[in-house]
């Protein structure tokens, strides 16, 4: 039988300030699907949470006078939602009666289920661990009012889609329906490649989608993304906004607290300082600076390069331009996922120009693919006039297939020669080598590698997603000598090619023959409080 509302004494409003413009927009909105990205720290979750009360405290009456709704709230993995992500709900709204200032039960057997009263209003939130796209069996029975993925970057596009059509579906209309009905998210900065940023041109399409990948990563109507400001900022950045005079060229990398975060009202003062020690900068530009990184399960392959927005970072500001009377170097990796690596060598520089990335194609389909990229990213270039260095391994005939993708893409006019020094850099530990003495040079005071900011296979790679794999035992953990093969390893195998065919190879055994100066490759990290200079901690890596 249900709970007559008018038999319980009213209860004092709940308050609840949201510190920071960008939360308060999104606590407030009512979009089909809402999702706020921001650093740790800023409030995100507590803000979600209690979007959802809000919703459903507006929900309809029914005719008994009760309001009721019933939400999902899901996390990646299991763990998580029990260590994180229900702790979080338990502390906005204690278990308890209302006589003793609780707002319901907590049900802690699968799925578990908070079960809510509040004045006129019953709603359930089932909190589920969903990390597979096979998991969306977990919500094709349920009924909901509504979702929220805590999260989201390490939940599939699949995933959300299958919730959000599961929403709206509770009450039912004969019931009285939905007033709102649909999702909500938050995310740290995901990956580059991430749906999301895709969906919300935060990052260009990636050259490999298929005509049905862009169909499907392109945004509905009603879908929004609330970007919170971040709560690091690098120093130097910091004191060109200010119109102060920036650091010394030289100087090591430093980080100041950005006094226009959100939610620092909340925060001890000394947060931040505390959470950035023994961290990794992939780590620091997710979860504190707000800008994509690579997701680290190794160690990274090449820990000296330095990424956008950093001091001496080896990338471009600017798109570079491709010099027609020099000659264009073409590294290439082949395999079912192939990929190419467009470049220039100008006085002792490397200019990487592009990137070119496929999946699930041989070297047949590929050939003609890189064959139109050239002659169209490079004004109809004479393929005589360009050089092509592959994997040597590649240029081997198998018993299977007489014809190697060497042969292929001599077929197609671009004919391909394995990257010298086949026997000093065969391995990756070699080909390390070459890439991180190009890292650590410097031509004329200017860094002897520069990227064009388009290339993000390469960049995201080469700032950790080109990784070693990590092997446990138990004796510890150690770093093994094979690199993890994911999206990242055959654009970063294709750079490495691209160095050798240039002569990075030799410059490495027998001097590069420049007056060529160091790049300094220790990192220090400080943050400064508001309105103070004086460091709040220091941390070399």
């Amino acid at each position: 039988m249900a709970r007559k509302a008018a038999s319980q004494p009213p209860r004092e409003p709940i308050r609840f300030e949201p510190d920071g413009r960008i939360l308060s927009a999104f606590l407030l909105a009512d979009n089909e699907f809402d999702i706020i990205q921001g650093p740790i720290g800023s409030g995100k979750t507590d803000a979600a949470i209690m979007r959802l009360f809000r919703h459903a405290s507006q929900q309809p009456p029914q005719g008994d006078k009760v309001r009721r709704s019933r939400f999902a709230i899901v996390r990646s993995t299991f763990p998580e939602l029990k260590t994180t992500t229900i702790p979080s709900f338990v502390n906005l709204f204690p278990e308890g009666s209302e006589a003793q200032g609780g707002f319901g039960e907590m049900s802690w057997s699968p799925p578990f289920t908070y079960h809510m009263r509040y004045g006129d209003m019953e709603a359930e939130f089932i909190f589920l661990a969903l990390d597979k796209d096979d998991d969306v069996k977990k919500l094709r029975s349920l009924q909901l009012t509504g979702i929220y993925f805590n999260e989201l970057q390490y939940i599939s596009l699949m995933l959300v889609t299958e919730g959000l059509s599961r929403c709206g579906r509770y009450p039912s209309v004969k019931n009285g329906g939905c007033n709102w009905s649909g999702g909500i998210a938050d995310m740290n900065a995901p990956e580059s490649l991430h749906w999301a940023p895709i969906m919300f041109g935060k990052a260009p399409v990636p050259d490999h989608f298929t005509p049905d990948d862009v169909q499907k990563h392109r945004r509905p109507p009603g879908w929004c993304l609330y970007v919170q400001p971040p709560a690091l900022l690098v120093l130097d950045d910091a004191l060109k906004a200010s119109g102060l005079e920036p650091l010394n060229p030289g100087d090591e990398v430093e980080y100041c607290v950005n006094p226009g975060a959100e939610n620092l009202r909340w925060l001890r003062p000394d947060y931040y300082p505390k959470k950035i020690h023994g961290v990794t900068r992939q780590w620091i530009d997710a979860n504190c600076r707000n800008i994509a990184a690579s997701q680290m399960k190794g160690k990274a392959v090449h820990p000296l390069f330095r990424g956008e927005g950093e001091r001496n970072s080896h990338v471009s500001p600017n798109a570079l331009k491709f010099n027609p009377e020099l000659e264009l170097y073409v590294g290439m990796d082949f395999g079912l996922t192939p990929a190419v690596v467009f470049g220039q060598t100008i006085r002792g520089r490397v200019f990487v120009l592009g990137e070119l990335y496929a999946e699930g194609v041989g070297a047949v389909s590929f050939a003609p693919v890189v064959k139109r990229e050239i002659l169209r990213r490079f004004g109809g270039l004479d393929l005589a006039r360009v050089k092509f260095i592959g994997d040597p391994g590649s240029a081997v005939r198998s018993q299977t297939d007489e014809q190697t993708p060497f042969d292929i893409f001599r077929q197609q006019g671009m004919p391909v020669r394995p990257a010298p020094g086949a026997n000093r850099f065969s391995k990756v530990g070699g080909r390390k080598e070459v890439v991180d003495s190009l890292l650590e040079r410097q031509v004329d005071g200017y860094q002897a590698l520069m990227i064009d900011p388009g290339c993000r296979m390469l960049v995201q790679g080469l700032s950790g997603g080109y990784q070693f794999k990590v092997t446990k035992s138990s004796f510890g953990e150690f770093v093994s000598s094979d690199v993890v093969k994911n999206q990242y390893s055959h654009t970063n195998d294709a750079f490495q090619y691209l160095l050798l065919g240039m002569g990075e190879g030799g410059n490495l055994l027998f001097g590069a023959g420049r007056n060529v100066a160091a790049v300094q490759t220790k990192v220090q990290a400080r943050v400064f409080d508001r309105g103070s200079r004086a460091p709040l901690f220091r941390a070399r890596r």
